[in-house]
């Protein structure tokens, strides 16, 4: 199923996300610089939060992308080792398979952050 001309309209930028130990046992997060796409976005469902904490299963958000091999935009290639940024929010990938079992448009299912910090 290829998505409809025009509904992949949010530009986000797909980096994997790495920790680096630091001198004070602690970690800090690196990025790499990152893939650009066009994505459509969609909240999944309604959640229930308990406070600030989502209450049951952790996937938020979906993000519908094109399939691209060279720049490793694959169902293999998007891991949990991922987060995508779109419109001053961070999202952490949980899954990604091939949309309908088709190679041309990737399902990728994430979990809300926040927003990206300055």
């Amino acid at each position: 199923m290829r998505p409809a001309a025009g509904s992949l309209d949010r530009r986000v930028l797909i980096r994997k996300r790495t920790d680096i130990p630091t001198m004070g046992n602690t970690l800090s997060e690196t990025y790499t610089p990152g893939v650009q796409a066009w994505a459509k976005l969609t909240p999944v469902g309604n959640a229930t939060f308990f406070g600030t904490q989502q209450v049951g299963e952790s996937v938020t958000h979906s993000f519908v992308v094109r399939r691209r091999d060279e720049d490793g935009i694959t169902a293999y290639g998007i891991t949990a080792d991922y987060v995508i940024d779109c419109e001053g929010y961070r999202y952490r990938v949980k899954r990604c398979d091939d949309l309908k079992g088709e190679r041309h448009t990737l399902l990728i299912q994430c979990e809300l952050l926040g927003i990206i910090p300055a």
